[in-house]
């Protein structure tokens, strides 16, 4: 009977090594640990150690790679038909340079979600609105923000946070928030037109 070896890559991978082997980009699970230990140490590509670089691998480059010295092994793909492996030179920038970054982003996401809230306002006439409402339980016309319009700031304020099940370093439930799933599905499309655009240039690492 054939051993088996089972094989699992992700969609993508980030290394910092120019020097990239097999169990670098994949998951291996065999019964005879020799082979194992072989075939994740099995060259798969090299790039050029101070330029930043990205590859795309076909899972089929992979197992021509393994039954070179493998031939009567059998093996089965569990994973991705394709993946993408790219490579940083640099290191991380420096801890305030990441703050920085961060601080912008969010500064630049709370007034761009603040004008849109206003303008939003402004459009619907909610202020308008109020000032209906406090007329019709109070018989006075108000000259200041009422009762109905801070209630409404803090149920908007509340209603974010809830919906975005995220407040700090604290998450209210298991499940991902709506901003890692939309930010998962943008990733799952950037890989996707990488892998297209590296397959139609040719630039694709398949098969000879």
């Amino acid at each position: 009977m054939a051993t088996i070896l089972y094989i699992k890559m992700e969609q993508s991978y980030v290394l910092r090594k120019p020097d990239v082997i097999l169990e670098d980009i994949a998951t291996i699970y065999c019964c005879d640990l020799d082979i194992k230990n072989a075939v994740e140490k099995i060259p798969v590509c090299h790039f050029e150690k101070s330029k930043n670089g990205r590859k795309v691998i076909s899972v089929l480059k992979i197992l021509e790679l393994i039954q070179k010295e493998y031939k009567e092994l059998q093996i089965e793909n569990l994973g991705e038909v394709d993946t993408i492996v790219t490579y940083e030179c640099k290191e991380e920038p420096a801890h305030f340079v990441t703050l920085l970054k961060i601080a912008f982003v969010a500064v630049t996401a709370f007034l761009g979600a603040a004008f849109t809230i206003m303008t939003y306002n402004n459009d619907v006439g909610v202020d308008g609105v109020f000032r209906q409402m406090h007329f019709l339980f109070t018989g006075n016309i108000p000259t200041t923000a009422s009762i109905g319009e801070l209630t409404y700031c803090v149920g908007l304020a509340i209603g974010l946070v809830v919906f975005f099940n995220h407040a700090g370093h604290k998450k209210f439930s298991q499940d991902p928030t709506p901003l890692e799933v939309e930010m998962r599905m943008y990733e799952h499309d950037v890989n996707q037109a990488i892998i297209i655009g590296k397959g139609r240039k040719g630039e694709e690492i398949d098969v000879s």
